[in-house]
């Protein structure tokens, strides 16, 4: 879940709270400053040691993987070195700061989660001074933390000559198509197989091990491409579900006027981010590798040793095929990365859009710095030549006279392709050739009307004489029928009603599947759906892995009653236990022990003339002797260790503050 779909669905009071939060001082919203790596790096400065060491933990090992309160209460001691009650502490703090969240499934589980754009944010606010070595230690050794990863490594060849067209652009073109064919189904609530393949054909998407690994939920239906171009569409809230009927789409006209507007480098960063979190994050180890590709640097090419992690190179080339990045082979052997795009242009903007070149002969030269708003003008007016760092068209008489036809004028026509421009002048014969076929366009009209058809010639001119009906037909075709408005079907039955001839009610037919109408009931549309809080989620038309948008978001003051609650020591400890360190009997020694692991608290302890801290996992009691079995903890090192009683001089039981 990202911060946007997680901000819908807070209360107003929720939403104040979280910008009033003290971690967050008063200069910058929650809402801005949780996605500001230097406001985070000025956060950690102000947590609690345990905190700290929490939210280190997660990112490095959970990311925005969801999790439940018992795995992470069980993983805690040995992986994050947090005993119980620092975990809970540390969990209200994040929580009570808009850190952390929690959603309830229906039959009660609860599950924790870090928002999969603010997990990118943390990766970036504690990235190391040199996140090359970072990203290396981790592919190279540091995995197996997460376990088992499919396959083992390997070496891969890269496509050294893969399209370096954005997929931003190429969505664009698709979009544009779409736009102009129409959002129409079948009868069975699917866009027609051709559709799906014209639109796969402009993408053009290479086929790649890593697109395999995701489930499309019209697998069979449609190509890849395709699912992707609609998933990202809906992702983006450029599509929607037309109010009344949640099976026929519609352009959200001004969500797309926004997203075309936009700076295309931004752009394209947006998309890389977005396809980072949707198609990369199903498991921590991936969250883990996907994002560390994020923060390597746009302006040198990285070394990448082989064998590749396996999952690594499948991810490459994915973004390969998308035109954001490039491998090529290394002089020394190995591979070089190096992204085409920063994946971070929103931050650095770094980018000035630029003009299109329009020639005499009607060739349009368009620059890869010219806005999607721009490109979706060109789209509209001209044919499609090629692609590559600059794409062409060419205005002809056929994409002239069609952009006429969806109702362009002439002069609005060349106005925007001037404006495109930078407002210098089409050439003169052009904008002659333009003016001449538009007026060649829209002689004729083909329209999809209502009848009204009557029994007799009698009824037809009684209904035609009738005032409160007569201006509801539009025109009359021979004795009998009448031409009416659809909007106007309701209104006409009614009169129809009143004046004693109610018309049948006719079953539509049903038609062939290529071409049914948008709005046939069909249940296997992806359809938008409520959760639980009556807050609308995007369909999706590539399988979420946790899809965490179905549960119940839990209110976090419900949460910190309860953290809360268990945060207090038990009132039956003597205040001397958490008091000074002091030396105690065998028998107490081994009372506290008991009394640490049971409330989960860490303890201080005084050995060899030094103070350490133990975070205790398990009490070893024999008829004759006992040993606490734990982790020494400093911040230097976490090493477990087995004491005996008299391996330390004085102790005290930590309240986590």
């Amino acid at each position: 879940m990202m911060l946007n779909e997680l901000r819908r669905r807070l209360s107003v009071d929720e939403l104040a709270r979280l910008d009033q939060a003290s971690m967050w001082g008063t200069e910058v919203r929650w809402s801005e400053a949780i996605l500001r790596p230097d406001v985070l790096r000025e956060m950690l400065a102000k947590m609690s040691p345990h905190t700290e060491r929490l939210i280190r933990y997660w990112v490095r090992s959970i990311g925005p993987i969801p999790i439940q309160e018992e795995q992470l209460q069980a993983r805690c001691v040995q992986e994050a070195g947090l005993a119980g009650a620092e975990l809970r502490s540390a969990l209200r703090d994040l929580r009570s700061s808009g850190v952390l969240f929690a959603v309830r499934k229906s039959w009660g589980e609860q599950l924790l989660f870090l928002p999969s754009d603010c997990y990118l944010a943390w990766r970036r606010a504690l990235a190391a001074s040199s996140p090359v070595d970072d990203f290396i230690d981790r592919t190279e050794g540091g995995m197996s933390q997460f376990g088992s990863s499919e396959g083992s490594e390997t070496k891969l060849a890269f496509d050294e000559n893969a399209s370096s067209v954005p997929l931003g652009r190429r969505l664009v073109r698709a979009y544009a198509a779409l736009h102009t064919i129409g959002l129409d189904t079948t009868s069975k609530g699917l866009f027609s197989k051709k559709i799906a393949a014209d639109i796969a054909r402009i993408i053009a998407l290479r086929d790649v091990d890593a697109f395999g690994r995701l489930r499309p939920v019209y697998q069979e239906q449609y190509p890849f491409a395709f699912s992707l171009a609609l998933d990202i569409a809906a992702r983006l809230g450029l599509i929607v579900h037309r109010e009344g009927a949640e099976q026929a789409w519609s352009w959200s006209t001004d969500t797309l006027e926004g997203w075309l507007g936009g700076n295309p480098f931004v752009r394209e960063a947006e998309l890389i981010r977005l396809f980072t979190i949707r198609y990369g994050f199903r498991n921590p180890a991936e969250a883990a590798l996907t994002s560390g590709l994020l923060l390597l640097g746009t302006n040198e090419s990285h070394q990448m040793n082989e064998p590749l992690h396996p999952f690594l190179s499948q991810w490459i080339e994915a973004l390969c095929a998308c035109g954001w990045a490039s491998m090529t082979s290394g002089y020394t052997g190995g591979w070089k990365f190096q992204w085409l795009i920063d994946p971070w242009s929103d931050v650095t903007g770094n980018a000035i859009t630029e003009s299109i070149l329009i020639l005499p002969d009607g060739e349009v030269i368009v620059p890869p710095g010219v806005t999607f708003s721009v490109r979706w003008l060109v789209e509209q007016a001209a044919e499609w030549v090629n692609d590559d760092t600059v794409t062409f068209y060419r205005i002809t008489d056929k994409s002239v006279m069609a952009a006429a036809e969806r109702g362009v004028t002439a002069k609005r026509l060349v106005a925007d392709l001037q404006h495109a421009s930078g407002d210098v002048p089409l050439p003169e014969e052009l904008e002659h050739s333009i003016l001449h076929w538009v007026s060649r366009a829209g002689r004729t009209m083909i329209e999809q009307v209502m009848l009204l058809r009557c029994d007799t010639k009698e009824i037809a001119d009684a209904a035609a004489s009738r005032e409160a009906l007569s201006s509801l037909l539009q025109e009359r075709l021979g004795d009998r029928t009448f031409i009416i408005r659809q909007s106007d079907e309701v209104q006409v039955r009614r009169e129809l009603e009143r004046a004693g001839w109610p018309p049948m009610r006719q079953e539509p037919t049903v038609e062939p599947e290529e071409t049914a109408r948008t709005g046939t009931v069909n249940k296997r549309k992806p359809a938008s759906r409520r959760t639980s809080s009556g807050v609308t989620v995007p369909a999706a038309f590539i399988y979420d892995e946790h899809a965490l948008h179905m549960y119940e978001l839990l209110a976090v003051n419900e949460q910190l009653m309860k953290l809360e609650q268990a945060g207090a020591a038990p009132a039956e400890w003597p205040a001397a236990w958490t008091g000074q360190l002091r030396q105690y009997h065998f028998s107490t020694r081994k009372q506290m022990i008991e009394q640490a692991l049971a409330w989960g608290a860490p303890l201080e302890l005084r050995t060899g003339g030094r103070l350490v801290e133990l975070v205790p996992e398990r009490l070893d009691d024999s008829h004759d002797s006992w040993s606490v079995a734990g982790y020494l903890r400093s911040e230097e090192a976490y090493e477990p260790v087995r004491l005996l009683p008299d391996m330390w001089d004085e102790m005290r039981l930590i309240i986590p503050l």
